[in-house]
């Protein structure tokens, strides 16, 4: 049988904290299967968990309504993303941004505007201010501060797909 999980929860979970940052979340979606859709949902959920407040691309139109009526022009998309880059305090990247032309436009103008630019895994702090590092406790994965042990029950992403 495995033991429990820590009983213990970060209490900062969607409350903003004074290591939350305004974020705009950047990567592939054009040429990926599902726009990347899975990619964003996953990466939004997660720096939310933490206490951040993420724009996502991926949640401006459904993904049925792209698949029904194909993508807008580039174009069109960077007249609507490139003004959320200026208003957010930093750029999160999607594994892959790299070989997006509009997340390399992106990440660009972030950093000509001097905001920081990092994986997005970067940016899963804990309220103190610590990395959280991901581990598996049993058949479930958590997230972990290493300065106090303090761990999320709940796998964000889990509960947001109703599988928790």
């Amino acid at each position: 049988m495995t033991p429990e999980p820590p009983d213990v929860w970060c209490g900062m979970q969607h409350a903003p904290t004074r290591h939350s940052l305004r974020l705009y979340l950047s990567g592939p979606m054009r040429h990926c299967p599902d726009f990347n859709f899975p990619a964003f949902e996953e990466a939004t959920a997660l720096l939310r968990s933490v206490g951040h407040d993420v724009f996502s691309p991926a949640e401006r139109e459904s993904l049925e309504h792209l698949k029904a009526h194909g993508p807008g022009s580039f174009s069109e998309y960077m007249a609507l993303d490139l003004p959320e880059v200026c208003r957010r305090d930093a750029v999160a990247t999607l594994p892959g941004w790299e070989d997006s032309h509009g997340a390399r436009i992106e990440t660009t103008v972030a950093t000509e505007l001097g905001k920081p630019v990092k994986d997005f895994r970067e940016y899963l702090t804990c309220f103190c201010g610590m990395k959280l590092h991901s581990i598996t406790y049993g058949d479930r994965d958590f997230l972990e501060c290493p300065q106090h042990g303090t761990a999320y029950r709940q796998d964000p992403v889990a509960l947001i797909r109703g599988s928790a």
